[in-house]
């Protein structure tokens, strides 16, 4: 966990912490018992130690997110819809989001996993198109939340499931590819205020009902445009998702692929990075 953010702690949950954890249960026992899947990867001592440490240890504000996520989880029909993706494989996950992933997006929720065995997503936000995303769509844009919500949920489960047979917190890693960002006639996502409706709610999501499950954002090949696109972007995150991301130059010159191989190894890269991996499902090749 060297390279991970600082804030992304490996070890388990101190006893100081379990007995944290165990008043933030308690507190939300009415909640809890509303849930149709009370399983660990929802409510066991790792899932709500993740809403603690996103809180930096303020029990009364990891209480509040912890019973909002609940509540959300009934109301929002997660907590049945789930059974459609835990308990499948890796391969399983992508198989299900390839026949219902939206292909303006340009997403891989599984790339394997690095180094220090934390779980890789893949991105390449470059070539999105979020005027298609919004216009070309033959289903609704919360079908498309649903869906990355899903995959949130699996990716939950599969954390926990790792961290516990590991006796670590394991975490994510997400990759983003920012090369050709804007060009083509695209848009910038920040001028399309319906795709960045759509975004907010992503990353709202992922800010507290999703917390504490990625130790690093690694963006490749920032154009100078992102500069725009970052300090809007920024806006909507905390300090704390903030503090994760690490900024990465040209991938196509030797410092760049450098760092970017100290964070995802050789084996598990596509081949437009100079590894073996092709296709990479959701970012490439192209549609």
């Amino acid at each position: 966990m060297a390279r991970a953010s600082a804030d992304a702690s490996s070890a388990l949950p101190s006893q100081a912490e379990l007995e944290q954890v165990l008043g933030i249960r308690t507190a939300c026992t009415a909640e809890i018992q509303a849930l149709s899947s009370k399983t660990d990867d929802v409510v066991g001592d790792l899932r709500v130690c993740r809403f603690l440490r996103a809180c930096h240890g303020d029990v009364q504000q990891a209480t509040n997110w912890f019973r909002g996520f609940l509540r959300w989880r009934v109301e929002r029909g997660i907590d049945v819809a789930r059974q459609e993706v835990v308990g499948r494989s890796p391969q399983g996950i992508l198989q299900w989001y390839d026949a219902r992933r939206n292909p303006y997006l340009g997403m891989c929720p599984y790339g394997g996993r690095n180094q220090d065995g934390q779980v890789l997503w893949f991105m390449h936000p470059g070539f999105g198109d979020p005027v298609k995303f919004v216009q070309h769509r033959q289903i609704s844009q919360d079908e498309d939340l649903k869906t990355i919500l899903l995959l949130l949920e699996w990716t939950m489960w599969h954390l926990d499931n790792l961290s516990r047979e590991e006796s670590r917190m394991v975490y994510c890693i997400k990759v983003a590819d920012l090369r050709h960002l804007g060009e083509d006639g695209r848009r910038l996502a920040i001028f399309v205020p319906s795709f960045m409706a759509f975004f907010h709610g992503t990353i709202k999501a992922m800010q507290q009902n999703y917390c504490d499950h990625d130790s690093m954002f690694v963006l490749l090949n920032t154009p100078w445009i992102f500069r725009t696109a970052w300090g809007v972007i920024k806006k909507l995150l905390t300090k704390r998702q903030v503090s994760k991301f690490r900024i990465l130059g040209d991938t196509r010159t030797k410092e760049g692929r450098a760092a970017l191989l100290d964070i995802v190894p050789e084996n598990l890269l596509h081949t437009e990075y100079g590894g073996p991996v092709r296709p990479l499902p959701g970012v490439l090749p192209l549609d």
